[in-house]
């Protein structure tokens, strides 16, 4: 296969891999439907919003790194919204 490298896959996973019937035309369709799905966003949305979701994706990855508690974040605001419905009854 004469193409840029996508992915490292460790020797010991490809040698298994070699053995599944049909496995690289199957991941050269998804590959090919993936592409597809990007290109499609890519004229769907514009720019500024693409940046947007990146840059969410980007700081989501990085709480994530940081060890991000998103139950006890949810837990926070549910506790805040329900004090500032009380408030407006």
């Amino acid at each position: 296969m004469n193409s840029p490298e996508i992915i490292e896959i460790p020797p010991d996973l490809a040698a298994r891999a070699s053995a599944v019937p049909g496995l690289a035309e199957r991941l050269r369709r998804y590959i090919g439907m993936e592409i597809s799905l990007h290109e499609e966003r890519q004229k769907r949305y514009r720019p500024e919003i693409l940046d947007l979701v990146q840059r969410a994706r980007e700081t989501a990855a990085r709480r994530r790194a940081e060890g991000f508690d998103r139950d006890a974040a949810l837990a926070g605001f549910e506790e805040n919204y329900h004090s500032l419905m009380s408030k407006s009854d």
